[in-house]
């Protein structure tokens, strides 16, 4: 392949990527296509995604703020499903937190106020998806501090549990959007 030819071709040889065209489609190592058809349905997925959770996160000497951001969600989106202040660790999260239902046609709104109003807590934000381990970590979005220590093996265990149960996605999407606790007995049952 001829070199290109800048006029500063010092600068250019340092960035070797730039020999390459800049195609998404290719990367500097492999210049061949880096999706094969499975991957592109595997990142066209998010087209699917209709709920996402938000978990606002707070420390027991931020309870107090933690009060007041939940009062402030319960005010501005009222449409949207809010979860009661967990106070204790439960599940995967490893804190004090609480959970709210946002539908994707709220997402990018939510998202935006919540950047604004979270008075600094730390906020998880992911799609609803049939697998809660890359939901909550491939595939999420940190506003505030992200949190190292999320217990993504007992999320892995939560979806063995599911497989388990031989739901359909349909069921697995609707009982993980809204999680009921007779519906985590039932899931618990199945570790």
């Amino acid at each position: 392949m001829k070199e290109p030819s800048f006029p500063n071709s010092k600068t250019w040889q340092a960035l070797p990527f730039l020999k390459y065209p800049l195609n998404p489609m290719t990367t500097m190592a492999n210049p061949s296509p880096l999706r094969s058809s499975s991957l592109l349905d595997e990142h066209n997925a998010w087209r699917d995604v209709t709920i996402y959770h938000a978990h606002v996160y707070f420390e027991a000497h931020q309870e107090d703020v933690a009060k007041h951001v939940h009062a402030l969600v319960a005010t501005a989106w009222s449409q949207l499903a809010l979860a009661p202040i967990f106070r204790q660790p439960f599940g995967p999260h490893p804190m004090g937190n609480f959970q709210i239902v946002v539908p994707v046609s709220d997402f990018s709104d939510f998202a935006r106020w919540v950047s604004f109003n979270r008075h600094g807590l730390s906020v998880l934000l992911h799609p609803i998806t049939v697998n809660q381990v890359a939901d909550h970590s491939d595939n999420c979005l940190w506003v505030g501090a992200s949190l190292p220590n999320l217990d993504l093996a007992f999320l892995a265990k939560f979806d063995a549990a599911l497989d388990k149960m031989g739901l359909t996605d349909e069921e697995i999407l609707e009982n993980v959007a809204y999680l009921q606790p007779d519906f985590v007995a039932k899931v618990r049952a199945h570790f």
